[in-house]
């Protein structure tokens, strides 16, 4: 699309991943292409169960879009994964919202058919969801680590202040049998 036919989408992936796994091949190479086009990376398409829970486990990728149903086996275990490891995907399926379960109620579905560039829009915004969070992550641990620090400099601070407190002499007793300190005489 040329800037004189009106606005071009926000491109956004940065190079970004995005697992694909469907298994009705029009739709996952309209999708494929429409993420491309956009300046993500693909990651499949991949149409079957076994090859996805491979790809899954091998977390090459940032997102993932995924259709509930491959061949004859529901993907919720695949699903179960994503959680797990925190990362951000949706459902794009013919199913309605009433078959998701209720795990995955808060996860983005997009009903078959539907608009491929909004479907890319969204997934570019998981990108950018996942992007913050990991920076969040971050930053969250950055300052962990500054606190830890700062932590122990106040145990320190305070040990040097405990050791500089003047030694109450009067409440002061030796052990029994230590010889008493004669001043030398002049």
């Amino acid at each position: 699309m040329d800037s004189s036919s009106g606005p071009q989408p926000n491109r956004g992936f940065d190079g970004r991943s995005v697992l694909v796994i469907e298994d009705e091949y029009f739709l996952a190479d309209d999708l494929r292409k429409e993420l491309e086009s956009r300046g993500a990376k693909v990651v499949g398409p991949i149409a079957d169960f076994g090859s996805a829970q491979e790809q899954v486990a091998h977390d090459d990728f940032d997102v993932a879009v995924i259709d509930i149903k491959l061949g004859c086996q529901l993907a919720w275990s695949i699903a179960d994964v994503l959680m797990r490891k925190n990362i951000p995907f949706g459902f794009f399926t013919g199913y309605g919202a009433g078959a998701i379960p209720q795990r995955f109620r808060h996860i983005k579905r997009w009903q078959k058919p539907c608009d491929m560039s909004k479907l890319a829009e969204d997934v570019r915004l998981l990108c950018l969801e996942m992007r913050v969070a990991r920076q969040l992550h971050a930053t969250r641990e950055q300052h962990a680590g500054r606190l830890r620090l700062f932590d122990m400099n106040e145990r320190f601070e305070a040990r040097v202040r405990e050791q500089r407190q003047p030694v109450d002499f009067t409440s002061f007793s030796l052990p029994k049998g230590t010889p008493a300190f004669k001043s030398p005489s002049r």
